[in-house]
């Protein structure tokens, strides 16, 4: 069995490997063990991809640089993020992820109000004062 996903046909486990440190072989052996990735090993290594730089290929690289399929693409950039994400935690470091850019009038609503001096000022603005009820 695979143990979790930890081992990969009985070898060390990848959790405890640093990709960084992969030659431009060790990761044509990881894209020739992702099922529908074996035909593109030879574009790993004709472009002398190593471990340093496997993190930083984008779809955009896998796509329209290096000729892979969507699904092929998707699926290394997948393994490459849960190995990275796998060794991050073992070394107890946060999992930085990219947040998406927000709006700017989002950035304007969120940012703190001047604070009221005196009463509790409501969420929504001044409160009226009370009235009466109408007759």
């Amino acid at each position: 069995g695979t143990m979790g996903g930890l081992f990969l046909d009985g070898e060390e486990s990848p959790a405890l490997e640093d990709i960084s440190k992969w030659t431009v072989e060790d990761v044509c052996s990881f894209v020739s063990n992702l099922s529908g990735c074996t035909e593109y090993t030879q574009v790993f290594r004709d472009q002398a991809i190593d471990g340093e730089t496997l993190p930083l290929l984008t779809e955009e690289h896998l796509l329209n640089n290096m000729g892979l399929k969507l699904g092929p693409a998707l699926k290394i950039r997948s393994q490459v993020a849960r190995r990275l994400g796998r060794v991050l935690c073992m070394a107890g470091l946060p999992l930085a992820l990219p947040l998406p850019p927000r709006a700017p009038e989002r950035e304007a609503a969120a940012e703190p109000r001047p604070a009221s001096t005196g009463s509790v000022a409501s969420p929504f603005g001044p409160v009226p004062p009370s009235r009466g009820s109408p007759k």
